[in-house]
This record gives structure tokens, C-alpha cells and sequence, in this order.
């Protein structure tokens, strides 16, 4: 099938049988008629629904302002570019190499550099071919970068189980956007393109380091100095409230004031989970932080945090442009919030 902005081919792999759909995209240039490429790509979408499909190629476009170095284009044209991805289902296929895939040939206060060559995939091929990626060559004989598929990469030494909320619910689906949020490549701050797992991870732990520091120091609590600063004295009333035995209701009710959608911690359970499956193991949450408040202790696995890194900006490139946050184990946010609450 030929368009006038695609061609669109279907392959069949014979040894195994496997299919799939590829769009090879050249947008136009002028807005108008890119917004007919959408409007065609959006409404093939809705009959592919059980083929892996790619749709790869010169979108002449981009999804906002980080993907433009120079002069930005029009606003609308990005939210109308960002619409069709979300409308088709479509979604970034990860990519290492150069970040700008086309340049004007122009240079000094001309020089324009655009990511306008992508690889776009369905949740079907994901499923599929779920380490698939793509790298972007620096150009040779042209002003885009080639592009190549590649069919697998090598999976992240640190991979940790999680919980998916669709495992609670069977009648959902994996959230393949958030799948496949991974750093694949990092340039440190000589310039360098990273691409090795354990260099990208280095550079992360080196970064934090400098910024955070490297170790920690114990430091003595002055009790007499927080005793200066207290307006308010508990009464002896107010003190006994807070060391009653901590009910089953005030547990139950800590576990499911949360959305089920909070980041999951170290042991990859989310609150979906915990909801889900209380009725299997509500009584060993309720014998688990009762033990907590009897013996003041605190099993080391439940008190261990995963830090999660945060795109500040659409396609960071840079360690900078990350913001860790930390993601704590279920029981101890549910602990947390039992404390918080009687000290209410």
C-alpha cells in the first residue's frame, strides 16, 4: 500500500510465523497536510488492534520545544503531533545516538537542529518484542540521521519485580508507556555519549554523589535545645491517647487511604495489590505492624527505599536533567501514616 506522506508494508517472518505492520512515514511540510497524515495514521489505528505495528520515519514534526535546537516551531503543530501519538495508542520506542536527527546545513544564528525522525510502536509490539529499540546514526550523505532498528538490547543488570495494577484488575492492561521508561544512553559532562549499562549507572551514582555527598555522618541530638523550641506540652490525657494498642481498623484504614496507582517500592507492590489481596493477607499486614508499635522494631527489608529518577524535561540528555525521588515499601508508608494520624 503506497500513500502519498507512507508506505506500508506487512511482514511475515516464515520460520515462525510472526507478523507485523510498518508504516514508513515522510510528513509533509506543510501543517495542513500533515494534519491529514494524522488523521489517516489515527484512523488505520483502530483496526489494528492484534498485529505488532511501527511507524517510523520523517514526521517533519516535533512534540515540543526540547526537540529543537534554534528556532521553535508553532505550539499547535506540536499539541496536534502529541494528539495523534495518544489517539493512535503510539509510543516511543527508546533510541540511543544523536538526540537531533536533522540540521539545516545552516551555521552561527541560523543553525537549526530538530528531532523530526522517530520510531513510533503499539502496546501489541511491545508485547512482542519488549527490549526492541532503535539507534539514530550520526548522517553521513544526507542532513537526517538513519535510522535502525534493532531487535533487542541488553536488559538492565538491576531489574526488579513490580506489581502491575492490571494483575488485580484482569480486565486492564499494561501501561506500556511507563514500560518502557528506561535511560538508555546519558552524555556526561565532557560530551560524551554513554551507552553501557554499568557507564550510564556510574555517571548517575558519580552526579548524585558530588551533589548529595558520598556519606553519611552520625550526629548527636540535643534534646535541650528541641526542649527550648516545644510550644506545646502534651497533657497526660493527650499521652495516653497516643500509646493506645493500635486497632485493626486504624491499620486497614492506612492501607487503603492511598490511590492504587503510587509508585511501587523496593518490593514491587503497589497498593493495588495490598487492597486486592486483603482478604488473604490482611490478618499477616495487621500481626506485621502491630509488632512494629509492641517491639519498636522494624524488619531491615520494610524500612529499604528505591530511588526512582524523574524526566525534568521531555528528553533529557543529561544527568542534571533527572530528579530522584524516593519510593518506600507499602507497610512503611502505611506505618508512616498510622503515626502521622495520631499525632493529628
Amino acid at each position: 500500500m503506497v500513500d502519498v506522506q507512507f508506505i506500508h508494508c506487512s511482514l511475515l517472518n516464515k520460520r515462525t510465523s510472526a507478523k507485523c505492520l510498518i508504516y514508513v512515514v515522510y510528513g509533509d511540510c506543510d501543517s495542513y497536510h500533515r494534519r491529514l497524515l494524522w488523521g489517516g495514521l489515527q484512523a488505520i489505528s483502530e483496526g489494528i488492534t492484534d498485529v505488532p505495528w511501527c511507524v517510523l520515519g520523517d514526521f517533519n514534526a516535533v512534540i515540543d520545544p526540547s526537540e529543537s535546537c534554534g528556532r521553535t516551531t508553532e505550539t499547535t503543530t506540536m499539541a496536534e503531533f502529541r494528539e495523534f501519538i495518544n489517539e493512535a495508542a503510539l509510543v516511543h520506542l527508546p533510541f540511543t545516538g544523536c538526540p537531533y536527527t536533522w540540521h539545516n546545513c545552516s551555521e552561527g544564528s541560523r543553525s537549526l537542529w530538530r528531532r523530526l525522525d522517530r520510531v513510533l510502536v503499539n502496546e501489541v509490539w511491545l508485547a512482542q518484542w519488549s527490549h526492541s529499540s532503535y539507534l539514530s546514526v550520526v548522517p553521513s550523505t544526507s542532513n537526517h540521521s538513519p535510522l535502525i532498528l534493532l531487535g533487542s538490547v541488553r536488559r538492565p543488570e538491576w531489574g526488579v519485580f513490580r506489581f502491575d495494577n492490571f494483575l488485580a484488575r484482569q480486565s486492564g492492561k499494561i501501561n506500556a508507556t511507563r514500560a518502557k521508561q528506561r535511560v538508555n544512553q546519558i552524555t556526561n559532562s565532557g560530551g560524551t555519549i554513554l551507552t553501557e549499562v554499568d557507564q550510564v549507572a556510574a555517571e548517575f551514582v558519580s552526579f548524585f554523589q558530588s551533589l548529595l555527598g558520598g556519606s553519611r555522618q552520625r550526629r548527636s541530638l540535643d534534646l535541650a535545645f528541641l526542649q527550648s523550641q516545644l510550644k506545646h506540652t502534651l497533657s497526660v490525657d493527650e499521652a495516653n491517647e497516643l500509646l493506645l494498642p493500635i486497632t485493626q481498623v486504624e491499620i486497614k484504614e492506612a492501607f487503603f487511604d492511598i490511590s492504587e496507582d503510587s509508585a511501587p517500592g523496593p518490593d514491587g507492590y503497589t497498593w493495588a495489590f495490598f487492597k486486592a489481596a486483603w482478604p488473604e493477607i490482611g490478618n499477616d499486614i495487621y500481626a506485621a505492624v502491630t509488632e512494629f508499635f509492641v517491639s519498636g522494631r522494624l524488619l531491615k527489608q520494610l524500612n529499604a527505599t528505591m530511588l526512582v529518577l524523574i524526566p525534568k524535561v521531555q528528553l533529557p540528555i543529561r544527568v542534571s536533567e533527572f530528579r530522584p525521588i524516593a519510593c518506600c515499601n507499602v507497610v512503611y508508608k502505611a506505618i508512616s501514616k498510622i503515626l502521622v494520624r495520631r499525632m493529628q
